[in-house]
């Protein structure tokens, strides 16, 4: 038996149940069918994909398919740490004209 548990963002409450979660591959395929676990994988794949994809939204389309294509289920790529500079180029590139112009205001200011 599997302990699953969930909460809501705005709820105090923490709901667990069990379930009978099969452990191993042939196990879910004989509960669910293999189509079912073909499309739950196909699912939590592209899931973990979009995560991948939204760590790296600061790069260019070109590096994030590299990044897609090397992607690999349950392997962890490299922590890359950003520098000072990168963190900062990033967070300029978010704001507005607007807020850019203030800030090159208050810094030459």
């Amino acid at each position: 038996m599997a302990t699953i548990k969930a909460t809501k963002r705005d709820a105090d409450r923490t709901v667990e149940v069990q379930y009978d979660m099969p452990e191993t591959v042939d196990a879910l395929v004989e509960k669910f069918g293999a189509e079912a676990v073909a499309n739950a994988a196909a699912d939590s794949f592209t899931i973990s994909i979009q995560a991948l994809i939204r760590r790296h939204f600061d790069k260019s389309d070109e590096e994030i398919q590299e990044l897609v294509n090397a992607w690999q289920p349950g392997v962890r790529g490299p922590v890359a740490k950003k520098t000072p500079l990168e963190k900062a180029q990033a967070a300029l590139r978010q704001m507005s004209a607007e807020d850019r112009a203030a800030l090159l205001a208050s810094l030459t200011g």
